[in-house]
């Protein structure tokens, strides 16, 4: 007895070949990508603009306040400091070896530069601190000045901080008011 028996586990070979995406279907999920993308792309970047802002500005202030620390601790009599461009932060250090309180070009050592692009620096500047931490100007006398952060280009309101005030002995991040003086305030 020869019986042949099928099974229905079988199938015919096109049945098995049927399987995949249709065009369609592809078309819509590209689509529904599409539209998760254009929502979610404008507050993606504002938050890296956001980030950017918020790190230069972090960036200047702990290297400013790194300067002092280090003049602080005055090892080998050196005095450290930092040069400001509208578009740079160049750090260095320098020793006064003839003890006139100035800045020269043959006593300076260049140590590092930031390229600046949302710090808004009004007219080139240096500030070196003292052996006690005090801020000076090359020419000799106290520092004081405002370094505003461009906020511009994100919205209000997006800002931690959007200046960092340099005074004579106190270094500080703040939110920048043209009406109020001093013009930068703590937040």
């Amino acid at each position: 007895m020869n019986m042949k028996t099928s099974s229905p586990s079988k199938r015919n070979f096109c049945d098995c070949i049927k399987f995949g995406f249709t065009i369609v279907e592809m078309l819509v999920v590209i689509a529904v990508i599409s539209i998760i993308m254009a929502i979610a792309l404008p507050p993606l970047h504002r938050w890296i603009v956001r980030y950017k802002v918020n790190q230069e500005t972090a960036v200047i202030y702990n290297t400013l306040t790194e300067m002092r620390f280090r003049s602080l601790a005055g090892k080998n009599g050196r005095f450290w400091g930092a040069s400001f461009t509208t578009n740079s932060m160049t750090t260095f250090s320098w020793n006064d070896k003839n003890f006139d309180g100035l800045v020269t070009s043959d006593e300076q050592e260049t140590l590092s530069t930031y390229n600046l692009n949302y710090a808004l620096v009004s007219s080139p500047a240096l500030l070196w601190f003292d052996s006690r931490g005090i801020a000076r100007r090359a020419t000799g006398g106290f520092y004081i000045q405002t370094i505003q952060i461009n906020t511009s280009v994100l919205p209000s309101g997006l800002s931690t901080y959007d200046c960092i005030a340099i005074s004579a002995n106190r270094i500080r991040e703040g939110k920048y008011d043209s009406n109020k003086s001093p013009k930068c305030t703590i937040k």
